[in-house]
């Protein structure tokens, strides 16, 4: 039968091959009958299952070396159905996401007409023309053209600047490469690497293993495409160096015997983060010396001895790979760092004077994200030192913080930690593994950005390496329970302002936050005292009308609903911002983008008991300001969380600030118990409207 459910392009056939088939269907069937690449086959069917989702359906699902299959009852339901097909799975892209995979498809692709872009990405050609417009630019930098032909537009350059390009936006491109890889390879290429840290003694980070992994396996593919480097005589200056030998064997156990690539395969995997490294290489011997100079002149102009083993230990693994990357011309790119010169701006400073001795070792210059890594291990360490001679006289319990690493971005953790609460002592971030095998002796907390077993009764509190206000709200309550901080201290007003200034920064750059703290107290105090304020609440008196950017007048009441029951989290997500999809307030893109933020993130947009704040960018689908609300009897759970959530605010907003008064006043009465009581005992839409329509 001809299904029409799906608004995907080759959504509907994929629900057809489905229906029909009584047995599993491989991912190698679908390509095949889809006409669309691996990659494809991946975001199609998790697009279609968020439509499922949407009507509360049975999602596709997949059995490991199976197959795929649609349950039954699914399959009963789609019959009832009738909807368009229209648009393409990839339109809900942001641009910076769109871009990429176009340079990664025209990469990836012998050629490419305007029209098979359009058609893959879903939207109009003057978006594509644009698209190719900034992306020529920002190639143009990797001496990489986009140029165009009688089939289409291709790709053109040196093999290895293209390389390079891939490489470094591996972050960037992880999404996309990770549907490109089977699980067969996936194993067969960390067990590769495995071995590679067994034969050399140097063992890369987890965050390092995974874009290796992805890497490899693009890479693997692009050279069975034909794109081999010219092969060359035996240039790398130790031929026989261990890595050297691992990637020779590696590359001609598949049939690949090129110099050239083994030379390419070495430098990528010594140019990788490690968390321990052989001290016997002779590399280390010589930057280990380099490290000590670097952190007496951190030292010397900074005014305090920041100097340790383990520092110098640190320091010196992580130039170890830096100087590997700065020698073969691998830019390094990791998402966060650019905001390190501007929020540690002293100690970044300090750090680029007292990396001189490296820099002229190397005899190369360092970029700024290089530079804004090596200045986290110095700043951790500044701050160490200053923990440390409170801890010698004070005796103070810890907290451990876990990372996945334990450098690079869990050092930002600890600064940003180690700064908001300069009371409290922090330990040096460490990974899963040492954590497995580490003392924890007088620790009372653990911090972890990843699944963390629990050991000897000690409390864990998972947060994002780059803290929401819920998340450090939720170090802040955890912290007073362990007794490593006085609970007298808290101010309330100052959360309400930290978590405004935390939904502003996803939305908008913050260029002066101290003045708009200001500015944001100010419109605080100026509302109803607090006092005053619960009163008024409990009598039902109405708020003036001051401006258009009122919190009622911003949630109109098509866009309140109530709701007895919904089965999971996604639909609800949905549901709640239906209304503003309807009206084209928000693009079909603004709820998924806002799913794929918790999927990341976690639970970071609970801003109270029951209560989900729903946003995302401007960029990821807003055309108008607009608030939603949902309501439902029966509370729904987010991933990882074990919160209730009953109350679904939507926000879509437009700019950095108009949002902020209507955010003001929702934040204000969620804070008080009986008005949010009050909420919750509204049976129906009705009941729910005559209640708000008092605010």
């Amino acid at each position: 039968m001809v299904i029409k459910f799906s608004k995907h392009k080759h959504g509907n056939q994929l629900l057809e091959i489905l229906l029909n088939e009584k047995d599993f269907v491989s991912i190698q069937y679908l390509i095949q009958k889809l006409k669309i690449s691996r990659r494809s086959v991946f975001y199609l069917i998790k697009n279609v299952n968020n439509e499922l989702a949407e009507k509360n359906y049975l999602e596709i699902n997949n059995i490991k070396d199976t197959g795929y299959y649609l349950p039954n009852e699914t399959k009963e339901l789609l019959e009832n159905y009738d909807f368009s097909d229209n648009n393409n799975f990839l339109a809900d892209l942001n641009i910076h996401d769109r871009r990429n995979l176009l340079v990664l498809e025209l990469i990836d692709s012998n050629h490419l007409s305007l029209n098979e872009m359009v058609n893959i990405f879903g939207v109009s050609k003057n978006t594509i023309l644009r698209d190719l417009q900034n992306t020529r630019l920002e190639l143009k930098k990797y001496n990489i053209n986009i140029k165009n032909t009688q089939l289409g537009k291709i790709i053109t350059g040196k093999e290895i600047d293209i390389r390079s390009w891939v490489y470094k936006n591996i972050f960037d491109l992880y999404n996309f490469l990770k549907f490109d890889i089977n699980s067969k390879n996936k194993k067969k290429i960390s067990d590769k690497l495995f071995l590679l840290e067994q034969i050399t003694g140097n063992y890369f980070t987890d965050n390092a293993r995974i874009s290796l992994i992805y890497f490899i396996n693009w890479y693997l593919k692009r050279i069975f495409k034909g794109h081999y480097l010219n092969n060359s005589k035996n240039l790398d200056n130790n031929p026989t160096s261990l890595e050297k030998t691992w990637a020779m064997s590696f590359l001609n156990e598949i049939g690949i015997f090129n110099n050239s690539e083994s030379e390419f395969l070495t430098k990528i995997v010594k140019s990788a983060p490690f968390h321990q490294i052989n001290l016997s290489n002779p590399l280390v011997n010589k930057l280990y010396p380099i490290a000590k100079q670097i952190i007496n002149k951190f030292s010397d102009f900074s005014k305090i001895n920041i100097y340790s083993k383990k520092l110098i230990n640190d320091l010196t693994i992580h130039l170890t790979s830096t100087y590997y990357r700065i020698l073969y011309g691998f830019v390094y790119n990791q998402p966060g760092l650019t905001n390190i010169k501007n929020e540690y701006s002293q100690i970044f400073e300090l750090t680029q004077i007292a990396i001189q001795p490296f820099i002229k070792f190397i005899g190369k210059p360092i970029s700024m994200d290089e530079i804004s890594l090596i200045s986290l291990y110095l700043g951790g360490g500044l701050r160490a030192n200053k923990l440390f001679q409170k801890k010698r006289t004070q005796k103070k319990k810890a907290v451990l913080i876990v990372c996945s690493s334990g450098i690079g971005t869990s050092r930002i953790l600890f600064n940003i930690l180690s700064e908001k609460y300069p009371n409290v002592y922090f330990k040096t971030p460490i990974n899963n593994t040492q954590y497995e095998e580490i003392n924890l002796k007088n620790i009372a907390l653990i911090i972890s950005t990843i699944n963390t077993n629990a050991r000897e009764g000690i409390p864990i509190v998972q947060v994002a390496a780059f803290p929401s206000s819920y998340d450090l709200n939720l170090i802040d309550s955890m912290l007073i329970k362990t007794n490593l901080k006085d609970s007298k201290k808290i101010d309330p007003k100052r959360y309400d302002i930290e978590a405004l200034l935390d939904i502003i920064s996803k939305h908008a750059r913050i260029l002066e936050p101290k003045e708009l703290k200001t500015e944001l107290r100010k419109y605080l105090l100026t509302t109803v005292s607090t006092n005053n304020a619960q009163k008024e609440i409990n009598n039902n008196i109405k708020y003036p009308l001051k401006d258009a950017y009122h919190l009622m007048n911003l949630l109109s009441s098509s866009h309140i609903q109530f709701k007895n029951y919904i089965s999971n989290w996604k639909s609800a997500i949905y549901y709640s911002l239906k209304p503003l999809v309807l009206d084209h307030s928000v693009e079909k893109s603004y709820p998924i983008a806002i799913i794929n933020l918790l999927k990341e993130l976690g639970p970071y947009m609970v801003i109270g008991d029951n209560i989900l704040l729903a946003h995302a960018k401007k960029t990821n689908g807003v055309n108008k300001l607009s608030f939603s609300l949902l309501l439902l009897k029966k509370p729904i759970f987010l991933p990882n969380s074990k919160k209730p959530i009953k109350l679904i605010i939507g926000l879509a907003p437009i700019d950095n600030a108009k949002h902020l008064p209507a955010l003001a006043e929702l934040m204000k009465l969620i804070q008080y118990k009986n008005w949010l009581n009050n909420l919750f005992k509204c049976e129906n839409t009705q009941q729910l409207l005559k209640f708000l329509n008092k605010v």
